[in-house]
């Protein structure tokens, strides 16, 4: 049987602000529907621009961090190194400080790959909501939760509770 998840009514956030937040758009934002066509377009472009950048950082950050891994591998098995916890803190110093190095590079690496996706998932958040107000889609906030709310409706509408009942009456014919 096709389980579906629970109904959950659509609740629209009460500000651009808290939406751009819940989104992970800059504040800067905020004041978007002020902005003039061409500052838009500028910063549509802009943004165009940051995300590939970021999609090349992210890539390269990707494949350092597949290097480190590949060394500390390396390293392990050319130095018999089953676990680092079953080195000795006295007799293995060289061992643990080339772990202590080679960790240290990599929870960096860890650190701003995440940061990198962070800032690239606001961008992408942006992006559309630039294009929207290009296109005459969006022209205030209440447009954007307008459209929220008939997208919630497309997704979740077989999920109310008055959807069985109203179709429940559909007979098909043998």
């Amino acid at each position: 049987m096709t389980s579906y998840g629970e109904y959950r009514p659509y609740v629209a956030l009460s500000s651009l602000e808290e939406w751009l937040e819940k989104k992970g758009i800059s504040p800067t934002f905020s004041t978007v529907f002020t902005w003039s066509m061409p500052d838009i377009l500028s910063t549509y472009e802009q943004q165009q621009k940051n995300l590939d950048t970021i999609i090349e950082q992210i890539e390269e950050i990707t494949a350092e961090f597949e290097t480190l891994h590949e060394s500390r591998i390396a390293y392990m098995v050319k130095h018999g190194i089953e676990n680092w916890h079953q080195l000795d803190p006295v007799k293995d110093v060289e061992h643990l400080a080339i772990k202590d190095s080679l960790f240290s590079t990599i929870k960096i690496s860890v650190t701003e790959g995440k940061r990198l996706k962070k800032e690239r998932t606001g961008i992408e958040a942006s992006i559309p909501l630039l294009a929207g107000i290009l296109v005459g889609t969006y022209t205030s906030f209440s447009s954007i939760i307008n459209q929220e709310t008939n997208k919630h409706w497309t997704f979740t509408g077989m999920k109310h509770p008055n959807f069985k009942r109203k179709f429940d009456k559909l007979k098909l014919r043998n």
